[in-house]
Parts: C-alpha cells; structure tokens; sequence
C-alpha cells in the first residue's frame, strides 16, 4: 500500500484499503529506530 499524498494523519487517520474495508490509525509512537503503530480495521458504511 502506498500512502504518498495522504493527507496527515492528524487530520484523517483512517486509510481505505479499497476492499470495504479501512484501517484507523490510534497510535504512533518510535522508539530507537522502530516505529510503533497501533491501528484498528473497520468496515466501511
């Protein structure tokens, strides 16, 4: 997937995955060189 042009995450953390299908992003967060992301998958309406 690839997510240039999104707009921040701040703004709309949901991505569409273009199945139904979208992942909202909760959390970010790095430690050291290791980015953490902790994301949720939802349905579309």
């Amino acid at each position: 997937m690839r997510l240039a042009g999104a707009g921040p995450l701040a703004t709309d953390p949901r991505v569409s995955l273009g199945d139904g299908r979208r992942v909202r992003v909760l959390s970010l967060r790095a430690s050291g060189s290791t980015l953490h992301l902790t994301m949720q998958t939802e349905f579309e309406d």
